[in-house]
């Protein structure tokens, strides 16, 4: 999620370990204390671990303590609920007025006779707010006007996080929430994996419901993670993919419940990588493959829409998945480039496609600078994010439409994989949104007697879309590339596909067709221009 303005840079530190807990954990002794067991297989902590700008996130005893435990809560009565959706409001940043702010708008709307709403948000002070926002937005004068309007004491100015049991107040006219506090937990870590568990086991056993949906509302990085925290004294953690993973299943372990939707309001969540790791967490994801703005959300009308329909109409979780697409793409035009509604029991599906696809890749006779120009024109995301490697972003679907459509490429083997895989992905999108349109810079070339003489940067406006699902996929080793395999090898995605392999062997490839007697088409050629270096595109590097 972003505010308007320039999207936020995360700070994050230190280092992210994640695992997948399978239901019940087992600790080892004291001499292996530092390892877990994950599907029958045993891993150290120190084995799955994030570069050292990100900060590690131990899945440790006691988050196996409650994951083991099934003590019960005291829950209200909710016979005849139809649905409990959790609001896990992660506003420990700079996200803080917004998060705030949606307590207010839920409360227009309210838990009814058919759905639970309960929430636990993290909120900071306002003067840390305004010192966190001060150091990103140093900048960004925009942004930091923003952040001082953002000032308004919304429910006084307190810091900490606390759970609410949402009631409805339509004619609520100040700025104080109207629902009853269940419970303060003070400065307790958003995002910790056990924070995250501990709560969805509570909406569950204390909102008993026909179905679940966990809305999570925070910054986005992607594969990487998700849910930050800020609080004065810690340094900008994110709770890793794998991570949440493990904090869902728990939950199941705990409550004997399964989520039926996790929803991701946050930037760049609609990933393969991340709809893979997730898909026994669920059975649909919602997610934005684009960075996303917390500007035009509002949840109370969608819940209001939410309660007529399961109140006269007999509805799926699916079906709820795509009302919540639908109506977001209709009255939040602003809030979600790409929003997508996926059901994860095809992912197992999408992940076989890919390999076959990886697998004629692996054989074809097509040169690998071919593919790495078709690439370059794959539709990418996260380029609105001013922080990498999360720009290295591009949609799935598009990426196969590509090479189907892509002269140079005469491997008809190739072609019917992708085509393969095409399939599968729109079986899995069950609802998608329409292209928008936004604003990138682009390098005009402005020619002379049939030579680039100069370039110069213009503002255009270009339809942004896609398939539903964007796929992890740099095209040369870096720094930071290096960095972060050491962590997205230890992703489902990665573990369990080709499609780690293939990078590796894309990276290493070189741009240009090394054979003189071959030559590339010349709208395909790399073209050098003073001070930069511009791809086929026409996009600086």
């Amino acid at each position: 999620m972003m505010i308007s303005g320039n999207q936020n840079n995360i700070n994050l530190k230190n280092t992210i370990t994640g695992t997948s807990l399978p239901g019940k954990i087992q600790e080892k002794d004291s001499s292996e204390k530092d390892t877990v067991t994950i599907g029958g297989e045993s891993f150290r902590q120190n084995d799955i671990i994030m570069p050292p700008d990100l900060r590690k996130i131990n899945i440790n005893k006691t988050l196996i303590d409650f994951a083991n435990s099934l003590e019960a809560d005291k829950g209200q009565d909710s016979q005849g609920k139809e649905w409990t959706v959790m609001f896990y409001m992660d506003g420990a940043n700079d996200l803080e007025p917004h998060m705030a702010k949606a307590m207010l708008d839920l409360e227009k709307v309210g838990s009814s006779d058919k759905i639970n709403l309960v929430s636990q948000i993290a909120r900071l002070s306002q003067d840390e707010l305004l010192k966190i926002t001060a150091e990103k937005y140093k900048d960004d004068a925009k942004a930091l006007e923003e952040a001082k309007n953002h000032k308004t004491g919304i429910d006084g100015d307190w810091r900490g996080v606390r759970r609410y049991y949402i009631t409805g107040n339509k004619d609520n006219e100040s700025s104080s929430y109207s629902s009853k506090m269940v419970e303060n937990l003070y400065l307790t870590d958003i995002s910790n994996p056990q924070t995250l568990s501990d709560f969805v086991t509570w909406g569950m056993k204390s909102y008993p419901a026909k179905h679940y949906m966990l809305v999570l509302m925070d910054h986005g990085a992607g594969w990487p993670g998700a849910l930050s925290n800020e609080f004065s004294g810690s340094d900008g953690q994110m709770m890793s993919t794998p991570s949440i993973e493990a904090a869902l299943k728990s939950a199941e372990a705990r409550a004997h419940k399964k989520l039926d939707i996790i929803h991701f309001d946050t930037c760049l969540m609609g990933s393969a990588e991340v709809a893979y790791q997730l898909k026994d967490t669920a059975d649909y994801m919602i997610a934005s493959e684009e960075v996303a703005s917390s500007a035009a959300l509002n949840y109370g009308s969608i819940i209001e829409k939410m309660d007529k329909i399961v109140r006269n109409t007999e509805t799926t979780p699916k079906d709820i998945s795509r009302l919540i697409v639908n109506h977001f793409t209709k009255d939040n035009p602003d809030a979600f480039k790409t929003h997508a509604a996926i059901d994860l029991k095809e992912m197992e599906k999408v992940k076989t496609a890919m390999d076959e696809v990886i697998e004629a890749l692996n054989k074809t006779d097509t040169p690998m600078y071919i593919l790495k120009d078709v690439v370059k024109s794959v539709q990418s995301y996260g380029r609105m994010a001013p922080y990498h490697p999360f720009t290295d972003y591009r949609d799935l679907k598009d990426l196969c439409v590509t090479i189907q459509n892509d002269g140079r490429i005469k491997d008809e083997n190739l072609k019917k994989t992708v085509k393969k895989l095409i399939t599968t992905i729109d079986q899995a999108v069950i609802a998608l949104k329409p292209p928008a349109t936004y604003v990138k810079e682009e390098v005009e070339k402005v020619e002379k007697s049939g030579r680039v003489t100069k370039t110069r940067l213009v503002v255009t406006e270009e339809e942004i879309g896609g398939g539903g699902l964007s796929i992890y996929l740099p095209l040369q080793e870096s720094d930071t590339y290096k960095k972060f395999q050491e962590y997205y090898s230890q992703l489902d995605m990665s573990q369990k596909s080709q499609w780690d392999e293939f990078l590796d062997k894309i990276t290493h490839s070189p741009d240009q067709d090394t054979d003189k007697s071959v030559k590339a088409p010349e709208q395909y050629k790399i073209t050098l221009i003073p001070d930069m270096e511009a791809d086929n595109t026409g996009n600086p590097s």
